[in-house]
């Protein structure tokens, strides 16, 4: 039994690794105010199977941290949230999309819109909610820092 799960997992392994958050030729992901009143800062991103064979069942898990202040006071607490979207099996060149994602999860205690919010937010591949670690790969997890204008040239994104 050992060495079926072993063997499960470097299956998983070697199929998930060409999975990734996408970043080119979408701008993805993408972390931005829309113009809706207030400018509700929202997220796009997508996710790509560049390999050969159909990947396993993945989600997404979606970690952010922002204040709904533009500058925040020394010591002052983030609001937060995690967030498991399911993503599914991709078949080879098989893409997937988040479009629109409220970054506040309607959260009206802490809004993060323009101007006042400044935060950042992780994102990365599981083969299921809750299990860790991340899979493995170029873009399997990636971190984005915004600033509160939503200017999308000061937008940072980093592999982690």
């Amino acid at each position: 039994m050992v060495v079926i799960s072993l063997l499960a997992i470097s299956l998983i392994g070697c199929n998930a690794s060409n999975v990734q958050i996408a970043r080119v030729p979408l701008i993805s992901p993408v972390v931005v105010p829309v113009l809706s009143q207030p400018q509700q800062f929202e997220m796009n991103v997508g996710v790509k199977n560049y390999g050969k064979a159909s990947s396993p069942d993945l989600w997404l898990k979606i970690y952010t941290e922002y204040w709904a202040t533009a500058q925040p006071k020394a010591g002052q607490p983030p609001c937060s949230n995690t967030d498991w979207v399911h993503v599914g099996v991709l078949t080879p060149d098989q893409g997937w999309g988040l479009r629109d994602y409220r970054i506040d999860k309607s959260n009206q205690a802490c809004p993060c819109v323009k101007n006042s919010c400044l935060g950042h937010v992780w994102l990365d591949l599981h083969v299921a909610p809750g299990y860790e670690p991340h899979i493995k790969g170029p873009n399997a997890a990636l971190h984005v820092n915004w600033v509160p204008s939503g200017d999308l040239a000061q937008m940072t994104i980093s592999e982690f």
